[in-house]
């Protein structure tokens, strides 16, 4: 991905770093009253940063109004978070089958927003312990709670473009197959995944005029298995048993698309075989 397309699919994000900037720069400049002096030492003139930490907006500031806003915010995203979990969850069952939502269980970027979200609030929340301190440990404080909101928007973003990924069939099929090729030690994932990535194309061949999702569910078997079978430094027998189930899978997907007279399937379940036939043992020339 190119520098241009990373900066317009991250603009929302920058952008809600930047403002946290801004409220940090602000918060600066109004309570630690930053300044620029020049000092002269042994007939040399030098630039000094220098902050007032007996500021009096500084004495007076109270950091609990801003971080009990922050707790409250990210208690309620968290909610909002958690119930759009769940209806991924059912609705990754519903569409592409049980295996498939399993994968989508454990996948990181589905528990990892919950995860933080909850872990970022209790931490809030305990911070309030932490207030009147001190004039500096509640400035820090404050600054922390801004860093710490900016972040979780950050993730609830990131996770929103997940859930766009996942009800999409052709995004989220590279998605499992980007996770099922991150752990090619683990046979019976790459196993539970062929299964899973089978059902999702029969699904599509079931509902009809959704020939595109099944095939993409079909190139994602494909680039799992090749993969697997060029870098495993697994025995020949577990390859072998790897690429049984998944070739199963191919006949599964052939059968059902065979019963519903889905030829353009039928005829990319074909090509799949023929590539991976000759991956393995090269190009069939009839002698002549």
């Amino acid at each position: 991905m190119s520098v241009r397309k990373r900066i317009r699919r991250h603009a929302i994000d920058i952008t809600v770093i930047l403002v946290a900037v801004m409220f940090v720069v602000g918060i600066v400049e109004v309570y630690l009253d930053p300044q620029l002096q020049y000092v002269r030492a042994n007939n040399a003139t030098s630039l000094k940063f220098t902050i007032n930490s007996a500021s009096p907006n500084l004495q007076q500031f109270d950091p609990s109004p801003l971080i009990e806003v922050a707790t409250g915010s990210l208690a309620t995203i968290l909610a909002i978070v958690f119930g759009l979990s769940q209806i991924l969850v059912s609705d990754a069952t519903k569409q592409y089958g049980p295996r498939m939502a399993e994968i989508l269980r454990t996948a990181r970027r589905y528990w990892f927003a919950i995860a933080v979200y909850s872990i970022a609030t209790v931490t809030l929340l305990s911070s309030l312990a932490l207030v009147h301190a001190g004039a500096i440990t509640n400035l820090v404080l404050a600054l922390s709670s801004i860093g710490l909101f900016a972040a979780m928007i950050v993730i609830l973003i990131d996770y929103l473009r997940f859930f766009q990924d996942v009800v999409d069939p052709l995004r989220y099929s590279k998605l499992v197959a980007n996770q099922l090729t991150s752990r090619l030690d683990l046979t019976s994932q790459l196993k539970n995944g062929a299964l899973a990535l089978a059902d999702a194309a029969m699904k599509a061949i079931i509902r009809g005029g959704e020939q595109a999702s099944s095939i993409t569910f079909l190139d994602s078997l494909e680039v799992v298995l090749t993969t697997y079978l060029k870098s495993s430094s697994s025995s020949q027998s577990t390859k072998d048993d790897v690429l049984e189930t998944y070739v199963d899978q191919f006949k599964r997907v052939y059968k059902e698309a065979t019963s519903k007279n889905e030829t353009t399937v039928t005829s990319a379940v074909i090509r799949h075989l023929h590539r991976i036939s000759t991956e393995l043992y090269g190009e069939f020339r009839p002698k002549t």
